[in-house]
């Protein structure tokens, strides 16, 4: 007969020992977010388009190795929406194992999901990032030349003076503002 780890943990919140109870707990939260995660990924697979969208956004709450695996592979799904949400909520939880997979999602063949990753990278302060979001600010689009330029000021690396001075004479009204507001929150070198 298959022992129900849950019941033994369940058991184990009312030992008489404090000890035993905060381990049966912090168990039992390990053991609840690895059976959410099967959920979720069966939501991913063969779920609608909502109930796979709620599905990252559960994500959200998932902090261990296999929830940011599952998030990376997100990033590359056929749904514009999946990716976003994914690329937002990488963002978010900015792990140091995302940045390859938000620099690629830079060049993703919808704007949207262009631009969450240009502002996902804003809050990883990694020098390494500028060349990638200088290339970015070359966009047509306004909204993405708008968040990259954005990033660069949250970076705040004072090497990014230069192209921020540059774009504050841009035409494009969004994108002077961008930049004009990114050249304020640069470090002073």
């Amino acid at each position: 007969m298959p022992i129900d780890r849950r019941e033994v943990l369940l058991r184990a919140l009312q030992d008489e020992e404090i000890a035993v109870r905060r381990a049966a707990a912090q168990a039992l939260e390990v053991l609840d977010s690895r059976y959410s995660l099967v959920a979720l990924q069966q939501k991913l697979a063969v779920g609608t388009r909502q109930e796979r969208i709620a599905a990252v956004y559960a994500l959200r709450s998932v902090n261990d190795n296999a929830g940011c695996a599952l998030l990376l592979e997100l990033v590359r799904d056929a749904d514009a929406d999946v990716r976003a949400v994914a690329v937002q909520l990488l963002g978010e939880k900015r792990l140091p194992q995302a940045l390859a997979a938000l620099v690629q999602s830079l060049k993703d063949p919808v704007v949207a999901v262009a631009v969450y990753a240009a502002e996902a990278l804003g809050g990883y302060q990694d020098e390494r990032l500028l060349p990638y979001l200088e290339t970015v600010c070359r966009q047509a689009n306004t909204e993405l030349s708008a968040a990259a330029l954005t990033a660069l000021g949250r970076l705040g690396f004072a090497k990014s003076a230069p192209i921020l001075s540059e774009y504050a004479q841009d035409q494009r009204v969004d994108v002077r503002v961008a930049a004009v507001t990114a050249l304020g929150a640069l470090q002073i070198s």
